[in-house]
């Protein structure tokens, strides 16, 4: 998957600007503050219909609550060219890809994968449990067009389910065959694909360093570990008090945790900050390879700020693992420090204007 040419209006810091993306490299360069974020998340918008800085999408446009238009051009192994639009403007958001408008976000996300890195990244490693759980979901809705479309009738679901629970309608209990039936099968899904995940963070960190890591991701489903969907609906059953007591639903994937160890130390508790922070890059190396073997062509790589947070030796070697994964578009401020790495073109974000 690639962009070929991006137009911003009135986003973010852009009034207006054009862009044009060759394959291989893109290197974003330029000061803090000239906009090179605001690139990347007007591509990752495009890929998955949601900003990674913003909560809503008035605060996107230039001036706050007003409007802002952004389209690119992608294609993919098939070589067929797509143009994706997102607009904004009183207040309603509008997505059309060549020019069919879309009506669910489902629609968008899977069709033009992207993966992003950013400086924060950590926080998958050591932060809350969602963030965990969010970055499993999009790395298996992005690899598996039927596990999203499980997980939006599992949410579905769960969402009516609890709004019995809380007020206090014996009605959950109708719910309890479909959220143990869609349930199940997105444990089974999250089973594999976090086996999957640590297969491959383990493969490319022999690939780098040439020796081994023992990387283990512990999924642990939050519904104590049924082996069937009928042994789920059987805890789903025996939580029945509880849930009443606490008014929501207690027992299912969306309460789940996966924990990353790196040998027998849990890392979010034993690892250091350096250990940490390759972790957090060699998750997101190993979500590409695993979106990339599953729909037989690699996402797009966004890269936020060069990984500026390793160390000099570690950047420079996972800069120049990356060669050959695609299409690959980073922000620095400075070129110099990423270019004798992974080479490609350079773009001055200053020279787009404002």
């Amino acid at each position: 998957m690639k962009i070929t040419r991006l137009t911003l209006k009135n986003f973010r810091s852009f009034a207006l600007a054009e862009l044009s993306f060759p394959e291989g490299t893109t290197v974003l360069a330029g000061v803090n503050g000239a906009g090179k974020t605001n690139i990347l998340e007007a591509i990752a918008l495009l890929s998955n219909g949601r900003s990674f800085r913003a909560s809503t999408d008035n605060i996107l446009a230039k001036i706050p609550d007003t409007h802002y238009f952004v389209r690119g051009s992608l294609s993919g192994a098939s070589g067929l060219n797509d143009t994706v639009e997102i607009s904004y403007h009183a207040r309603v958001k509008r997505v059309a890809v060549n020019g069919k408008e879309l009506h669910a976000r489902k629609e968008l996300i899977g069709k033009f994968p992207a993966v992003l890195f950013l400086p924060g990244d950590t926080a998958l490693v050591d932060g809350e449990p969602r963030l965990r759980r969010d970055f499993m979901s999009m790395c298996a809705a992005n690899a598996d067009a039927s596990y999203l479309a499980a997980a939006v009738d599992y949410h579905r679901v769960l969402k009516n389910r609890n709004v019995c629970l809380r007020v206090q309608s014996a009605d959950s209990a109708l719910y309890d065959d479909g959220l143990a039936s869609i349930g199940y099968g997105i444990i089974e899904k999250n089973r594999h694909f976090a086996a999957l995940l640590a297969d491959s963070m383990n493969a490319y960190y022999r690939e780098m360093f040439s020796h081994d890591n023992a990387y283990r991701i512990v999924y642990e489903d939050g519904s104590g570990s049924p082996v069937s969907a009928d042994e789920m609906k059987k805890h789903l059953s025996d939580a029945s008090e509880r849930e009443k007591r606490m008014k929501t639903t207690l027992i299912g994937p969306q309460r789940g945790e996966y924990r990353i160890y790196i040998g027998e130390r849990e890392a979010r508790h034993a690892a250091s900050t350096g250990e940490k922070r390759l972790c957090a890059v060699i998750m997101n190396i190993a979500r590409h390879s695993v979106i990339r073997d599953a729909v037989k062509e690699p996402p797009m790589l966004l890269i936020d700020d060069a990984l500026l947070e390793l160390d000099k030796e570690r950047r420079a070697r996972v800069l120049e693992s990356l060669t050959g994964r695609g299409q690959i578009i980073i922000t620095v401020t400075d070129a110099a420090l990423v270019v004798p790495h992974i080479g490609g073109s350079v773009i001055d974000v200053a020279s787009l204007g404002a």
